[in-house]
């Protein structure tokens, strides 16, 4: 089974997420927070943008700061690099993170048999990040065992 080796914190997930704007780099959060099955509730619009039309986007609501500040159980996720929140961090009074700030080692993965694909730079980096976390790799998967003086 494929797993993830970092999800979303539980404290996190158990929230309704919202996610900063609409351009190129909410649309890379959202993905990735599809991905690791946590439900968006909406997108958050900086000051000045006059709602009109069609309120939606990915079939989420877009709302503006007042909106968002009136929601009981909610976060705001940014980009982890994103100039537009400074200019807005003072008008939103629910907590706000950066996306590698809602992210630890998934759970799932302690006490199970780790196998990883491949045995390049990535698989060694993944395996020393594991280890810092006790978790052990039990072993690589590879399809060509040796490639241009790359062991791949």
């Amino acid at each position: 089974m494929i797993k993830f080796i970092k999800s979303v914190k539980d404290d996190i997930a158990k929230k309704d997420v919202y996610v900063w704007n609409v351009n190129v780099d909410s649309m890379n959060l959202f993905v990735s927070l599809g991905i690791m099955l946590i439900d968006i509730k909406g997108f958050v619009l900086p000051q000045g943008n006059n709602l009109k039309g069609d309120n939606t986007i990915m079939n989420r609501p877009l709302v503006t700061i007042e909106e968002f500040n009136q929601k009981f159980n909610a976060v705001l996720i940014t980009a982890d690099y994103c100039v537009t929140i400074k200019e807005a961090e003072h008008l939103i009074n629910k907590p706000i993170f950066k996306f590698t700030e809602i992210l630890s080692i998934n759970q799932s993965l302690y006490n199970k048999n780790i196998y990883l694909y491949g045995i390049g730079q990535g698989a060694k980096e993944i395996s020393e990040n594991l280890f810092k976390e006790n978790i052990k790799v039990r072993g690589y998967v590879v399809t060509q065992t040796y490639r241009g003086g790359v062991y791949t």
